[in-house]
């Protein structure tokens, strides 16, 4: 196991006002129930939600996809802020599924919302944690005076990439799209206090869809290597993993901020599954009043999870238990990915 002093390292971004322009969010049309997996795989009604938490999850219809949920949470965004596509500096889409490999979703988003060529884009993806690379990247810029205006879009299709045959990643999975547009703060902002990562790459096999890219292109699928193609999890392993390693990542990293546990207000974790969001709960302890929990309503909404229940907590129309942030707060905003990553950021309200 890591050491405590394995996980020590100065912040990226250390108390930099961040002010949150604007907050939206988007969901498919198509509503999928747990009672519906059962019957899909023939067990008693009760048996997925009772496993992992989650009663319904959105996926998305055929004519909808993983940019067309980012223009449309995009647009909402841009109405809210009172501004237009051309007053945005940088669209950074921050996300794991690439609606094609070349170019990067952030384009395929500029031409969905009409952007002039001003409008730079880029794509970021840590799995899971990617918005909180995204907020970190995005404060960095904003702050050194890079970028002005930045729009932080994170859109998921959890259900694109999975074997509906198998019960564990079937269940868990959903689709969302979350777009934050945020700019240089003043003393009334937000501040991003911190933020800080780690990786544990020996797990690097835990969690992987190994296909489509250049170590097995999608010209060589097959029905014999058909598994490949898909996204494969280790779930028992990568849920004991990440709990031995998490809690002694998160304490570290609140104590060279010089804040305690006692000191957030609410906490806002990646809503991995029921069980593991319960135990690092309980594990962190922190209150259930002061937890956000939306696993339930969304399914995995992989790096979508986090900014999703964040914005129920800021007063968006999220389903699921949002506390609400109020002045003074902090926040933390914590989860693992792929790789095996942890990662966590602190925001005072």
């Amino acid at each position: 196991m890591a050491s405590k002093d394995e996980f020590w390292c100065s912040p990226l971004s250390t108390g930099i006002p961040l002010r949150i322009r604007a907050v939206s969010f988007s969901t498919p049309r198509e509503v999928i129930s747990s009672s519906q997996i059962d019957r899909s795989l023939e067990l008693p009604l009760g048996t997925i939600s009772g496993e992992c938490g989650v009663e319904r999850r959105f996926h998305v219809s055929p004519d909808e996809t993983v940019i067309s949920l980012a223009v449309k949470a995009a647009d909402s965004a841009l109405i809210r802020a009172e501004l237009n596509i051309r007053d945005i500096d940088l669209i950074l889409a921050a996300g794991a599924t690439p609606y094609q490999l070349i170019p990067s979703n952030a384009v395929l988003v500029h031409r969905g919302l009409g952007a002039p060529a001003h409008v730079n884009c880029m794509d970021l993806d840590s799995t899971c944690l990617s918005f909180l690379s995204g907020l970190e990247v995005a404060a960095a810029l904003i702050h050194s005076g890079t970028k002005k205006r930045i729009m932080l879009l994170n859109s998921e299709l959890g259900s694109s990439g999975i074997d509906r045959t198998q019960r564990e990643d079937v269940s868990l999975f959903g689709d969302a799209a979350t777009c934050y547009i945020l700019e240089k703060g003043d003393d009334t902002s937000p501040r991003l206090m911190g933020s800080r990562f780690a990786t544990l790459s020996e797990f690097h096999d835990l969690c992987q869809l190994e296909g489509g890219g250049s170590k097995f292109p999608a010209f060589d699928y097959s029905e014999e290597n058909r598994h490949r193609y898909y996204f494969r999890m280790q779930g028992p392993k990568l849920f004991k993993t990440a709990l031995a390693h998490l809690p002694d990542f998160v304490n570290t990293f609140l104590t060279d901020l010089g804040i305690s546990m006692s000191d957030i207000g609410v906490v806002v974790p990646h809503q991995a599954s029921g069980p593991a969001v319960e135990l690092l709960r309980r594990k962190l302890a922190v209150p259930k009043e002061r937890c956000a929990v939306i696993l339930n309503e969304y399914g995995n909404c992989i790096s979508a999870s986090i900014p999703l229940a964040l914005a129920g907590c800021l007063g968006e129309a999220v389903t699921g238990y949002c506390p609400p942030v109020k002045a003074g707060h902090h926040v933390l905003l914590v989860g693992t990915g792929a790789g095996l990553t942890m990662g966590a950021a602190v925001i005072r309200f």
